[in-house]
C-alpha cells in the first residue's frame, strides 16, 4: 500500500476557513463526532458529506473537508465507525489498515444510512443551507459507502473515489 497522503494531524485550517469538531447528538443514539469545515466569511454555497477511508477522520480527511470549504462548500467529515470506535483515527500503515478493517466489518448499510441521515439533517440546518440537496464524497471504503448514501433522497450528487 502506497498512499499519496499521510494520516498525521492537519495543520491549522487554510486562511478563510473555519473548522472544528462538532458532536451530533440525538437522545438514545450514539453521538457522531464530525469535522465541520466551512467558509469563514460567508454562508456555504452547498453542503458536502465526506466519508473517510478505513483510517478514520484523520488529518488527511479533515484537510479534504477544509479544501472543499476553500471552494465555498460546507463540508462535514462523518465517522463511519461511530458505532464501534467513535474517535477512531489512525495513520496509513499496516497496523492502521488492520484496525480499520476490523471496524469496517461491523458497518451495515442500515447503520450507515441512519448516520448519514442524521449528518445530512444537521448540514441542512446550518445557516444558508436550508433544505438544499447534499453532495457526498467517499474514499476507498468510504467510496463504497458514498454509493449507498446516494440512495437517500437528500443526496443530490455523489462521487466515489477508488471505492
Amino acid at each position: 500500500m502506497t498512499p499519496s497522503h499521510s494520516g498525521g494531524a492537519a495543520p491549522h485550517p487554510p486562511e478563510g476557513v473555519a473548522a472544528q469538531w462538532v458532536n451530533l447528538e440525538t437522545p438514545g443514539v450514539h453521538p457522531l463526532r464530525c469535522w465541520w469545515a466551512r467558509p469563514a466569511a460567508a454562508h456555504p454555497r452547498a453542503a458536502v458529506l465526506v466519508l473517510p477511508e478505513v483510517f478514520g477522520v484523520n488529518g488527511w480527511v479533515r484537510s479534504v473537508a477544509e479544501r472543499l470549504a476553500v471552494e465555498g462548500y460546507g463540508a462535514l467529515a462523518m465517522p463511519i465507525f461511530a458505532r464501534t470506535a467513535p474517535h477512531f483515527e489512525t495513520g496509513y500503515n499496516e497496523a492502521g489498515l488492520l484496525q480499520g478493517r476490523d471496524h469496517r466489518d461491523a458497518v451495515t448499510a442500515d447503520g450507515l444510512l441512519a448516520d448519514a441521515r442524521r449528518a445530512i439533517a444537521w448540514l441542512q440546518a446550518q445557516a444558508g443551507l436550508g433544505e438544499t440537496g447534499v453532495g457526498c464524497v467517499g474514499f476507498c471504503f468510504g467510496g463504497h459507502l458514498a454509493l449507498i448514501a446516494a440512495t437517500l433522497p437528500e443526496v443530490a450528487v455523489t462521487c466515489d473515489f477508488y471505492g
